[in-house]
């Protein structure tokens, strides 16, 4: 099992993270992706296969 978490995203679908060394403030922090609800800084256990979908969204980052 492989742990990843959500990242969050702006309204208009861009990616939070960190850009240039400031942090950006998610709007969206919980959302519910492939039948799983995530919420920013709550990690969650995948398998490897689910690992895979679910980095392919550019959402997630792995713990």
């Amino acid at each position: 099992m492989i742990q990843i978490e959500y990242l969050g995203e702006k309204e208009d679908g861009t990616v939070c993270g960190s850009c240039r060394g400031s942090r950006n403030i998610p709007t969206i922090t919980v959302k519910k992706i492939y039948g799983r609800t995530w919420r920013v800084g709550k990690p969650q256990e995948v398998s490897l296969i689910e690992f895979s979908k679910f980095m392919r969204t550019g959402l997630f980052k792995k713990v």
